[in-house]
């Protein structure tokens, strides 16, 4: 994560960019952090004028920042215009999980003037925030209810799986069921640093009937959910 300021007095403002080439936000500095309910949240504007709200989560010894857009048509969210709707942001966070290092939260926060005991209170990313990312990072676009969002958007990307790659069992489609039903959760407590290794790709019809390919899970393993190019993170069963 690359950090920089410019301007300065009420005029400065901070740029927030992730791997080098992808913008999280540029704009005013005391517009970047906010806490609802008790969760630390990063506005991220993306370089450009509208906003999603993140959680701040920690995931193993990582931080890992968790979209809040279904949250975005509540009451807290008045101008609900200046904020993303989710095919957009879709199209901007192409397809990436926002995973880094706790050093790198801390030197955020020194860099935006915020206090680290704020820190104290990140919380560990829970099972409905891991299979949101992991849904997510199929980059699938689909128009959701609010209120219903992961159900709906789950259940609309699976029945859009026309075929995977390779035989897994249980399928891509399947396993997506299972965690909907409850009986496979995500192990919060690990994040897997994989090397390149096969995976199983699950190719999704869109609503223009272009087809995208989804690297979903490890080929070895198809209980490996692949949150990022090189992270993972298992499924176990609940008996």
């Amino acid at each position: 994560m690359d950090i920089y300021q410019q301007g300065k007095g009420y005029d400065e403002e901070l740029v927030v960019s992730f791997n080098e080439l992808q913008i999280l936000f540029k704009y005013f500095t005391y517009n970047l952090v906010e806490e609802v309910n008790g969760e630390l949240q990063l506005n991220l504007n993306f370089g450009g004028t509208r906003f999603i709200p993140h959680a701040v989560k920690k995931i193993a010894n990582m931080i890992v920042l968790v979209p809040r857009f279904y949250d975005v048509n509540s009451e807290r969210y008045v101008g609900r215009q200046m904020y993303l709707d989710i095919n957009t942001y879709l199209d901007l966070i192409a397809s990436q999980v926002f995973i880094f290092s706790q050093k790198d939260l801390e030197n955020l926060w020194r860099t935006s003037r915020n206090s680290l005991h704020e820190l104290e209170s990140v919380t560990v990313v829970n099972n409905e925030d891991c299979f949101l990312l992991w849904l997510l990072s199929s980059g699938f676009k689909a128009t959701c209810s609010s209120t219903t969002f992961i159900k709906d958007y789950s259940k609309s990307l699976a029945s859009n799986i026309i075929a995977e790659d390779t035989d897994c069992q249980p399928s891509v489609k399947r396993i997506i069921h299972k965690i909907v039903e409850g009986s496979l959760i995500f192990d919060n407590s690990q994040l897997l640093l994989l090397e390149k290794e096969p995976v199983i790709t699950a190719h999704i019809l869109e609503t223009d009937n272009s087809v995208r390919e989804w690297k979903a899970v490890l080929a070895s393993n198809c209980f490996t959910c692949i949150l990022a190019r090189e992270y993972g993170i298992n499924l176990v069963s609940v008996e």
